[in-house]
């Protein structure tokens, strides 16, 4: 309710501790609030039913969320649970604002509401910032609460993604040692570690994760991968088969399933996962850049080329997307859209070797 009279600390993740004394001060200030809400109530009920439907249109969005879930490792409350009822506070206020007390002192009232207008308009713009991207909307939100486990989960996420594993994992395992018995933060850890090759870490964390829940199928697939890496091929068929039966939808377990086959070299299969994968996804250039290697290796140039031209098209950043496409070209026996290719590569990453070496072999032929 303090949010709605002063929202001047906003944070997208408040953190709750409960009082475990009734004689303490937080819980002494709470009982006084609750005490003075009610007689203010009972009031509005007696003077002014408009003001006591003002109240009711505050309180009553907000009892589900007062419901607090004792067995989970921390309970918040989000700002968001304060959009409904801050349409009755805006009401009560209209009201008390048309009072005939406060009519009195009409232009003072509207200077004043005109102040409390522009100082919410400023914290609404600074606000926006905050807002602007995931970095920096967690960036903000771990700031103001470091003792959450969420916002150093997803700082963790942010980090990863931008390639700052060191970052990452620092966040993770404040997750993790916040959130003991939860199996996200374990995942996220182990799905680090496998970008640094350390695939034994990340299946020792996947395990540990499976065991807090078993139905995680994002667990499944980290530690299918780990055990891909480690060349237990079997068992990672095995836990990717689980993934895709946890959630049939994911296109991201048929695409590491793919993965599997393809590095097996049973094409077939392959190219049935990652045809399914970008059935449900069509969007991720690695999927395309994958079945295009698939098709290549059974000689089917012109949908290998097809695929390699829409990774491009869906991530022109990456060199090696130009490069896969040109050696495609060159098989084929187009050789000036090879070269050309190549140069494109060469002009995102100058020095890459791959690009270059393709591009001196080429020009040796001519």
């Amino acid at each position: 309710l303090g949010q709605l009279l002063y929202p001047f600390r906003l944070n997208g993740y408040h953190v709750f501790h409960p009082a475990y004394s009734i004689f303490g001060w937080r819980s002494i200030l709470a009982i006084g609030v609750l005490l003075a809400f009610l007689a203010f109530a009972f009031l509005a009920y007696r003077k002014n039913r408009r003001v006591f439907f003002s109240l009711l249109m505050i309180i009553i969005p907000l009892l589900p969320a007062l419901y607090l879930p004792v067995f989970q490792p921390e309970y918040n409350y989000a700002e968001r649970y304060l959009y409904l009822p801050s349409i009755g506070f805006v009401f009560m206020a209209a009201q008390i604002f048309y009072a005939e007390k406060v009519q009195k002192f009409r232009l003072a009232a509207i200077a004043f509401a005109f102040l409390i207008i522009a100082a919410y308009s400023i914290k609404t713009v600074n606000r926006n910032t905050v807002w602007e991207s995931n970095a920096t909307f967690w960036a903000d939100t771990v700031k103001k609460s470091p003792d959450g486990w969420l916002p150093n989960n997803q700082m963790g996420i942010v980090l990863e993604e931008k390639g700052e594993f060191g970052g990452a994992i620092n966040y993770f395992k404040t997750a993790m040692h916040l959130a003991p018995g939860l199996a996200e933060p374990a995942v996220n850890l182990g799905s680090v570690y496998l970008k640094q090759g350390k695939a034994n870490k990340a299946a020792e964390l996947s395990i540990k994760a499976i065991k807090a829940e078993p139905l995680l199928n994002k667990a499944h697939l980290i530690l299918g991968i780990a055990f891909a890496k480690s060349g237990l091929y079997e068992k990672a068929q095995k836990e990717f088969a689980v993934g895709i039966a946890l959630n049939p939808m994911d296109w991201q377990a048929y695409y590491d399933m793919g993965l599997l086959y393809y590095e097996k070299k049973m094409y077939g299969p392959a190219l049935r996962e990652f045809s399914i994968a970008l059935y449900i996804n069509p969007y991720p250039a690695s999927t395309h850049k994958y079945t295009g290697f698939v098709y290549m290796a059974q000689g089917e140039l012109d949908k290998a080329i097809w695929q390699f031209e829409t990774t491009v098209r869906l991530d022109p950043s990456g060199p090696d997307n130009y490069i896969a496409l040109g050696n495609a070209y060159l098989k084929k026996g187009l050789p000036d859209r090879a070269a050309a290719t190549y140069r494109a590569a060469l002009k995102i990453d100058p020095a890459n070797s791959e690009a270059l070496k393709d591009l001196k072999a080429l020009s040796a032929k001519k």
